[in-house]
């Protein structure tokens, strides 16, 4: 077992305190973007910039962390590549089509244009499939964040 950040408890400390990303990286002396890579579980914070975002977000350290088991990383996947996991694995089932639907036509035909293609028809598909068949376009939407 190890101690990492709780990203979905840091996030939701943050938006109850009414803090956006910026304000939490300001209060920091961080970029912006490393609160987001925190936040998405690809970079765990150091002791020293742990302990300013508890005190930012006026809690415990410890309240940051969570216990988690050591994964054994499937053989021959990278850092990068248990990231893009790890991010996959917080979409909802549509999000996660359009990504499958974009990966599976960038390894096809090797042209972005076409995966967004492929992303777009995976979208249209997998959102006929839920309760009330939305079936507009538009962009991919995070929930949660």
């Amino acid at each position: 077992m190890r101690r990492v950040i709780d990203t979905r408890r840091m996030r939701r400390l943050r938006k109850e305190r009414d803090l956006t990303q910026g304000d939490l990286a300001s209060r920091c002396g961080v970029a912006v973007n490393t609160i987001g890579r925190i936040e998405r579980g690809e970079l765990q914070p150091s002791k020293e910039l742990a302990e300013r975002m508890s005190k930012a977000l006026r809690t415990n350290q410890a309240n940051l962390y969570c216990e988690v088991e050591d994964a054994v990383p499937p053989e021959g996947m990278d850092d990068d590549e248990l990231a893009a996991v790890s991010a996959y694995r917080r979409l909802d089932p549509i999000q996660r089509a359009a990504v499958r639907g974009f990966i599976e036509g960038l390894a096809e035909s090797g042209s972005l244009d076409s995966a967004l293609v492929a992303a777009k028809a995976a979208l249209a598909i997998e959102r006929s499939r839920q309760p009330g068949g939305r079936q507009e376009e538009g962009p991919v939407r995070r929930t949660g964040a």
